[in-house]
């Protein structure tokens, strides 16, 4: 849990961070813009991430019983990363109109 809650709570500040950059542009454009940056950088390390744990995969099986449970291990864990990567990106359009009808 605690894995998760820090890069969300880097992305909140880093959200923040943006939106107090300029004066001129607001929050619902920072945050529309962090949106878009989000959905051109995350699948591509989703990617891989994906090509990088079949990698791992394959040069586990090649050593003994408790490497390749380790190297089994390190793939699932990248493979449920980039999972999450595009769940997120998905979600995060309808998470910023749901906020952004709060705030009009």
């Amino acid at each position: 849990m605690r894995k998760t809650l820090l890069p969300l709570t880097l992305l909140a500040f880093a959200a923040l961070a943006f939106a107090t950059s300029s004066v001129a542009s607001t929050i619902n454009e920072q945050l529309i813009s962090l949106v878009n940056m989000l959905r051109s950088i995350v699948p591509v390390i989703s990617l891989g991430l994906f090509v990088f744990a079949g990698i791992v995969y394959a040069i586990g099986q090649v050593f003994d019983v408790q490497t390749r449970q380790k190297a089994q291990n390190w793939s699932m864990a990248m493979i449920v990363g980039g999972i999450i990567g595009i769940i997120i990106v998905i979600i995060a359009p309808w998470l910023v109109d749901f906020l952004l009808g709060f705030s009009s």
